[in-house]
Formats: C-alpha cells, sequence, structure tokens
C-alpha cells in the first residue's frame, strides 16, 4: 500500500525531450495540472518574438531570413539561411507574439540561443539601385542623373540599405524612369 501511494507522487513526462524551463525544485508541494517543467518534443522549430504591431502583418508562409549560425558538425551550410513561418499564436505576451518557423538543418545545440532574423511582414514598391550608382561626397549620397540626352548632374539621395548588400533603395531625389549614369554604364531606375 506504500509503494501504492508513493507511486502516485511520480511525475511522467509525456514525450523524451530536452528540458527548456523546470520552475519547480526537487521535493515541492505539487497539485494536479501544475506545470512542473517544459519539455521540447518533435523537431526543433524556430521560435521568434516579434512586437505586437507585427501581429496584423505577418502570415503563415512569409519568408524569413536568419542570420549567420555557422556551420555544424553535420555539414549545414553557414551564412544566412532561409526559413518560412509555420504557426502564428494568436494571444499577445509582455507586448509581443510569438511565431514559429521551420528551418531546414536546425540542429538541437541552438535551443534556447538567440540568432537575428528578419521576417517579411509585408511588401512595398521601391526604386532599387545597385550600390555602385551611389557616391558620397560631404557626408550626403548622390547619383549622376541623366538629363537632356546627354547631360549629368549630381542629385543628391536618400538611401536605405536592402537584403542584397550590392543594392541600395532610394527612397527620395529620383523617380521611376529617371537615367543614372555610372562609370561604365547607364541603367534606368525602375520599380521592381
Amino acid at each position: 500500500a506504500s509503494a501504492s501511494v508513493a507511486g502516485q507522487g511520480a511525475v511522467l513526462a509525456p514525450a523524451s525531450g530536452r528540458v527548456l524551463r523546470a520552475d519547480i525544485p526537487a521535493g515541492s508541494v505539487v497539485a494536479p495540472g501544475m506545470s512542473i517543467a517544459t519539455v521540447t518534443a518533435g523537431p526543433p522549430v524556430l521560435r521568434l518574438m516579434l512586437p505586437e504591431s507585427a501581429a496584423g502583418q505577418v502570415r503563415l508562409g512569409a519568408r524569413v531570413i536568419v542570420g549567420d549560425m555557422g556551420s555544424n558538425d553535420a555539414g549545414a551550410p553557414s551564412g544566412p539561411r532561409e526559413s518560412s513561418v509555420t504557426q502564428v499564436y494568436p494571444a499577445v505576451t509582455g507586448g509581443q507574439v510569438r511565431v514559429d518557423a521551420t528551418l531546414p538543418g536546425l540542429d538541437t545545440r541552438f535551443i534556447g540561443r538567440r540568432v537575428s532574423a528578419s521576417v517579411e511582414v509585408g511588401t512595398r514598391r521601391a526604386l532599387v539601385v545597385p550600390r555602385a550608382f551611389v557616391t558620397t561626397r560631404y557626408g550626403m549620397d548622390q547619383v549622376q542623373l541623366v538629363t537632356g540626352g546627354k547631360r549629368l548632374s549630381m542629385v543628391p539621395v536618400q538611401i536605405a540599405p536592402t537584403t542584397d548588400l550590392d543594392r541600395v533603395e532610394i527612397l527620395s531625389g529620383v523617380a521611376a524612369g529617371d537615367t543614372l549614369f555610372a562609370p561604365g554604364k547607364p541603367v534606368k531606375a525602375v520599380r521592381p
């Protein structure tokens, strides 16, 4: 009878996996339904915490670019890797919304670690040109604009980085259809 009573206090994990969190110290009194530990099970997923302002914009299948995680022993590639959103949780906790993404070749050694990631929350039209067309003089970004046939003029522009390191977005200064000049070749500014 005493063995039966002692067995009633046994705590069994629902699945085998890695313990992420164990908030209840050993020997503490617990009640039915209390969470004692959080255990991972199944294939690893990338859990992202996004600001609640992105809750209405992130969607299933959205592209996720994960920063350089280094190569692992299995020979997974180093450098940025692409993933997609597989789950968006509806609850907002502490000003953040939780999102899961699948990442092929994700190793369990990254459990509990932070990595940089960019999540697609929408699209918009933009003027994107090769970085070689923009020169910086006296702290001001400028492009050479072809006007009146063959006349060149320097025009100040405001730029922003893109996901491609060889290209920049022009926020102001030129418009779609303008012809920009870089040493060697002219190009038309077009909206992608």
